[in-house]
């Protein structure tokens, strides 16, 4: 009984091991990319540029839509 004792301690301090190993991981993970957005935000490069797009891109959707429900009313 002595040897499956030894094994199950064993592998507890291996699993703790693990464990903190990759808590360890994990908070540096956050701390970096906490780092990284206030990098972002004083660079700059966060800021949204909207960008309109060509009217002909719009009638080529409600020509589409409208060939969609042409299709679909022929059916029924």
């Amino acid at each position: 009984m002595s040897d499956v004792s030894r094994i199950i301690g064993e592998a507890a301090i291996v699993m703790v091991i693990g464990m903190g190993v990759v808590f360890v991981f994990l908070i540096i993970l956050v701390f970096l990319v906490n780092i990284v957005g206030k990098l972002i935000k004083l660079s700059g490069a966060d800021k949204v540029v909207e960008v309109k797009s060509p009217s002909k891109e719009r009638d080529d959707y409600q020509a589409t839509i409208a060939a969609i429900s042409f299709a679909f009313k022929q059916r029924m």
